[in-house]
């Protein structure tokens, strides 16, 4: 069954779009590689090619990066593990939310699918040339009560 209009696109492309911010390489993974988790294995940014001093700032500021104070930083991989998933535990909320959204509005309730203009019961005719009007309508014939 189709989505709409734009297809299995309109919900594969965020999917990948988020995959690929995920597989980004950052300041973090060179102080990963060089084991940089404890004071003591503190690593200089400068020393491994990290040249982006904004992002290295960044991450120390929200508690990822550990400063030692002669421009050694370390990785608090708590703090890391815990900001990852918080990250991750938003974008897959979004991510459903919107595969939601998209559904609705392409093939659920919200869709217009099959609708015409007016949406009021009306009489049709079955085989046999019989008359059947929907359930809770009033007979033919039959005007509505006026309260």
């Amino acid at each position: 069954m189709p989505v709409g209009k734009f297809g299995i696109g309109a919900l594969v492309f965020p999917a990948a779009l988020i995959g690929l911010l995920l597989r980004t390489k950052g300041p973090l993974d060179a102080l990963f590689k060089a084991g940089a988790f404890t004071p003591e294995t503190a690593r200089r940014p400068s020393a491994l090619g990290i040249t982006n001093d904004h992002a290295v700032r960044y991450a120390a500021r929200v508690g990822v990066l550990v400063s030692v104070g002669d421009g050694r930083y370390y990785v608090n991989r708590a703090r890391h593990r815990a900001r990852r998933n918080r990250i991750l535990g938003a974008l897959g909320a979004c991510a459903l939310a919107g595969g939601a959204l998209v559904w609705l509005v392409m093939e659920g309730p919200l869709s217009s699918h099959g609708r015409t203009t007016d949406q009021t019961p009306t009489a049709h005719r079955v085989s046999g040339g019989a008359v059947s009007t929907p359930v809770g309508a009033p007979p033919a014939g039959h005007a509505p009560k006026r309260p």
